[in-house]
């Protein structure tokens, strides 16, 4: 029986039954309780998870023959009239599955079409009403389209980046970028708010294997995305109570800090520091108590993470407003006896610890001091060093 048959068939059942059967009938149809015959064709494979039943399939089925017969323009207006006269349903706070399952597919043809004609711009028009959190017909990492749609996204984001004439695009590492910071870590963060981490720590794994070093470190906005992702995979190991493998991630930063200019000025350097001293005192907190607290300010953490990262010399200026100076004087103490060079300390280091230091004696120095990290942190306010009377 061909679709027509099929249709003509339904049709004569639904005339013979009481209105409330009709309705019951039309639910069961669209909900997919009648499951229909599947395609064999190589060519109509691409529409075997339409249901034939719907009654917009013969219109996709049209547009999706001229797309394939090459006729793609004569495909747009079929696919733009199949979506604008879905109207009624634009208020809708729920689609029907059927239905959404067709208008996305409808979508990622109209967008697939609107590509071929290089017109990336409203191709990518289409797809973000299916990729937004807050769209209609907006589908999530477990839909059974997403793979479909992330591989037209990603194929019209690099023709709409090559029409910019972007410099360095044929190496593609521009594009493994893009790929991994609108797809990838996208994904991950999202399913990190769902409480999946387990999930998010295996994308976040996928995206540090597409970016390699030679990427990763080609520019300050790589850099900080390379960065980005790493924390990431700490906060899912702390979510998943794997310390040990979330100081691993932390050392690897640590270990890299030259070539990803992780200097103190840095935005991502204090939240590191952080992770690291919640880490540092797992011993004394639950894995929840870490993940409430690790972006708090703790003046004892503080001190620890400080005598572990000599580099964060300059941060022990930025100490919670309520420390005492006497939790500053101490941070300087124990960077002194670290950080000497007798002990293999650094000595330019040290000697940038030494003139803060002093400004906890002089007025005059202390003033020029806190006038000078004004200027180098760009959230100093009101954390400056006070005077000791």
């Amino acid at each position: 029986m061909d679709t027509n048959e099929m249709t003509t068939t339904l049709l004569k059942k639904r005339s013979n039954n009481a209105p409330a059967e009709d309705d019951a009938d039309e639910l069961g149809c669209c909900s997919g309780f009648l499951s229909a015959r599947p395609f064999k064709s190589g060519k109509t494979q691409e529409k075997q998870s339409i249901s034939p039943c719907t009654a917009h399939y013969q219109q996709y089925v049209q547009a999706v023959d001229l797309i394939e017969s090459g006729s793609v323009k004569d495909a747009i207006p079929i696919l733009e009239n199949f979506l604008s006269n879905d109207d009624m349903d634009v208020r809708k706070t729920r689609l029907d599955p059927s239905l959404h399952n067709v208008l996305v597919k409808a979508s990622i043809k109209l967008a697939t079409a609107y590509h071929r004609l290089s017109l990336s711009k409203k191709a990518k028009m289409i797809l973000d009403q299916i990729l937004l959190p807050n769209s209609r017909l907006y589908v999530d990492y477990g839909h059974n389209l997403f793979g479909e749609l992330s591989v037209i996204y990603a194929s019209v984001v690099k023709g709409e980046l090559e029409s910019k004439r972007i410099p360095k695009i044929t190496s593609e590492t521009e594009f493994k970028i893009l790929y991994v910071e609108s797809c990838l870590s996208r994904l991950g963060r999202q399913l990190m708010k769902l409480g999946k981490f387990a999930p998010a720590l295996t994308i976040f794994q996928t995206s540090l294997n597409e970016v390699n070093d030679r990427v990763a470190f080609s520019s300050y906005s790589s850099k900080q995305m390379y960065i980005e992702i790493l924390l990431d995979q700490v906060h899912c190991h702390l979510a998943l109570g794997l310390l040990s493998e979330a100081k691993s991630v932390l050392n690897v930063l640590q270990a890299s800090e030259r070539s990803l200019s992780l200097t103190f000025s840095n935005p991502k350097f204090l939240q590191i520091v952080k992770l690291r001293a919640a880490i540092e005192h797992c011993n004394l907190k639950s894995t929840n108590g870490i993940l409430q607290s690790h972006f708090n300010d703790i003046p004892a953490d503080y001190d620890d993470a400080i005598a572990s990262s000599p580099e964060c010399c300059f941060q022990t200026l930025c100490v919670p407003p309520d420390s005492s100076i006497e939790t500053i004087r101490s941070s300087f103490r124990t960077l002194t006896k670290i950080i000497h060079p007798d002990k293999g300390g650094d000595t330019n280091l040290m000697q940038r610890l030494l003139v803060a230091h002093e400004t906890l004696k002089d007025e005059g120095a202390r003033e020029y001091y806190n006038d000078k990290c004004r200027v180098m942190h760009p959230n100093f306010g009101n954390q400056m060093i006070p005077a000791t009377n």
